[in-house]
């Protein structure tokens, strides 16, 4: 890209230099998130991928799910004891389950929880050589410690976190939600981009796999899968790096120049960074709190975060909250904030048990993963800042008294100083700068720079936070440079297959060159309104394209002569085919939703019947009513079951 691209963002990051100032060329990046993707490196050298959403585990789990349902509420005599148990009627009721295995159990677990709707518990409890499911009211027992099978690998559960558009600490959070964990149980390696396609390892300590795959037909914008076992979990820093796919649009240069400065890039390399996503994409950047955890100023700090975000901060500037004037008015900033996700409601919760103004004690209530997100965010900001100040001074010459490491740089790396003498030993891509530390180990010349925070504080803070140095390469090389040049006919078309594109078996440039015309064989239409079979087409194209908003416009066209195809069939169904048309792209509901939504909560066959006598699938969409299971169920019939995956997968 050109020398003189400064955003205003990069500049506050203190992303300011270059390696050279030779001419660059003008182009667009991230005009889609799609265009910006990346894999995780794992510690062995391994790229991360996203490669299997519905392992062997998942696949008994599904086949399992079906026999136990198809079997468990068939029972009239279990139905019965479960009613006397809700009703209070009995204290307990206990299900026989010898001979089935440990799956079945737990989704006779699952099942009764999710059927009276979590106002009974269950364990499993064994007498003899006989196993059973008891089954109580909810919180009249204290459940005991579920035992983790002995012949597993290991106690953590290794699984693949693919999102799109998404923060990885938003993704944890939808993950933990639905699995009703904190989301400090699950760990990984680093953040990566919010607005990009990512993929990255996570890991959780005795988490089901199952359970987890089960996950996916309820999650927007983030897929699981890859699970394995393993005798450790992962922890922050727990990777190698990152490999990158970008797409750079609209470029004007010719090609011969623009692969000029791409094999010029290869050798030369570039200045490593921290990127924009280590400082948070809210409007506060998280390196800004963690300078005042560091210096102490744990008022300001809460304050700080607790701060409306950019979009509030209009309409919040003239209120006295806004303005924290007396000690009562970071408690009533609590109140006002509706929107705030993870540490965000640790420290409302913090603050609202806090005992006079003890504000170090609410911090110390935030589990450290997440504290330390704000500290590491501080010292890449100074890290940032150190390098700019160089490579402004000396460009990328080594100097007397230099860090340099030689190869790649390891936790237990210790560097060298560099001499004159030595000098021609090494070249910039040996030379290192510390991670502001108590314990750092500083270049001997005038490269660093001096923060308005004491050194010692990081020793005071260092058992509470785990706060450590390190080193980081102030130049890299890339590796393994591969580049192609595309002509594109839309704007928004989408240039690169993403890890869910190939699992859903979509071709690349598939989604481009649909033929509306033969697709529409697949819409139940007759063709004889040349109008509706028009408009039917256009919104193909905008359906295989993920255009919302166009699909939005034909649809309010298509709604009447939707529903008119079926009227026969009687006002029920007409209804749930205008709840359906309702229903946005990419979410799901289950055919008992759809029924509470019609005000008749015991309508789910009757909702079941509507889909299977749909006049015009694909655009009703049915494919989006799902078990409440989890599981997405049959469509069209038993054969269209893997469609009906592709296209949930597809609209995800």
């Amino acid at each position: 890209m050109h020398r003189n691209f400064n955003s205003l963002m990069e500049v506050e990051f203190e992303i300011k230099e270059f390696v050279e100032s030779r001419k660059g060329f003008h182009c667009i990046f991230k005009h889609r998130y799609q265009d910006f993707i990346v894999h995780e490196i794992d510690s062995s050298g391994a790229m991360v991928q996203l490669t299997d959403l519905n392992s062997a585990i998942s696949e008994d789990l599904v086949k399992c799910n079906d026999r136990c349902f198809e079997s468990f509420f068939h029972d009239v005599a279990i139905v019965n004891g479960l009613k006397s148990v809700a009703s209070g009627e009995l204290k307990e009721y206990q299900i026989d389950c010898t001979g089935k295995s440990k799956e079945e159990r737990m989704l006779i677990h699952k099942a009764v929880r999710d059927e009276f709707s979590n106002t009974l518990e269950t364990e499993t409890v064994r007498s003899d050589s006989n196993t059973f499911i008891a089954v109580t009211v909810a919180g009249a027992n204290k459940r005991k410690r579920r035992i983790w099978p002995s012949d597993r690998e290991g106690e953590h559960c290794h699984f693949v976190i693919y999102k799109e558009n998404t923060d990885s600490n938003v993704a944890i959070a939808k993950i933990a939600k639905l699995l009703r964990i904190s989301p400090k149980t699950i760990c990984i390696a680093g953040t990566k981009d919010r607005r990009a396609v990512t993929t990255q390892r996570a890991s959780a300590y005795r988490l089901e796999a199952g359970q987890l795959l089960q996950l996916n037909n309820r999650l927007h914008g983030v897929r699981v899968g890859n699970c394995a076992y393993k005798p450790n979990g992962i922890f922050l820093g727990d990777l190698s790096g990152n490999r990158f796919t970008i797409v750079l649009r609209n470029i004007k240069e010719n090609t011969d120049f623009v692969e000029e400065c791409i094999k010029q890039w290869k050798e030369v390399g570039f200045i490593n960074y921290y990127g924009a996503q280590r400082f948070g994409t809210g409007f506060v950047h998280t390196h800004e709190v963690g300078k005042l955890m560091l210096n102490r100023k744990w008022k300001e700090a809460a304050e700080l975060l607790l701060q409306p975000n950019s979009n509030e901060a209009a309409e919040c500037d003239s209120k006295p909250i806004a303005r924290h004037d007396d000690e009562h008015n970071t408690k009533g900033l609590v109140k006002k904030q509706k929107h705030l996700l993870n540490i965000h409601d640790l420290l409302k919760s913090g603050l609202r048990r806090m005992k006079g103004n003890d504000y170090a004690a609410v911090f110390r209530t935030i589990p450290r993963n997440l504290r330390n997100l704000y500290i590491h965010s501080y010292q890449s900001i100074v890290w940032n800042r150190m390098v700019s100040r160089r490579v402004a001074m000396y460009g990328d010459r080594l100097l007397d008294g230099d860090l340099v490491i030689r190869g790649s740089v390891d936790a237990e790396d210790e560097p060298i100083f560099l001499t004159k003498e030595s000098m021609i030993y090494y070249d910039k891509f040996d030379l290192v700068l510390p991670l502001l530390s108590g314990d750092a180990i500083l270049p001997k010349n005038d490269c660093t720079l001096e923060e308005e925070i004491d050194v010692e504080y990081f020793h005071a803070l260092r058992k509470e936070f785990g706060l450590h140095g390190g080193f980081r390469k102030v130049f890299v090389k890339p590796s393994e440079v591969n580049y192609e040049f595309h002509r594109y006919k839309y704007a928004d078309e989408q240039l690169v297959q993403t890890d869910l594109d190939r699992l859903s078996s979509i071709d690349e440039h598939a989604w481009n060159s649909i033929d509306a015309t033969e697709t529409i064989a697949f819409v139940n239409t007759t063709g004889k309104e040349s109008a509706v079979a028009l408009l039917i087409q256009k919104w193909l194209r905008a359906y295989f394209e993920k255009d919302c908003e166009e699909m939005e416009k034909i649809i309010k066209n298509l709604n009447i002569c939707c529903i008119n195809q079926n009227l026969h069939a009687g006002l029920f169904k007409c209804k749930v085919y205008q709840e359906l048309l309702n229903l946005p792209f990419g979410q799901q509901l289950s055919y008992q939703e759809v029924a509470m939504k019609l005000n008749n909560k015991n309508a789910s066959r009757a909702v079941g019947n509507a889909m299977r006598t749909n006049p015009v699938v694909l655009i009703i969409p049915c494919h989006r009513v799902i078990r409440s299971t989890g599981d997405p169920g049959n469509y069209m019939g038993l054969q269209g079951r893997e469609l009906k995956r592709w296209l949930l997968n597809f609209e995800s």
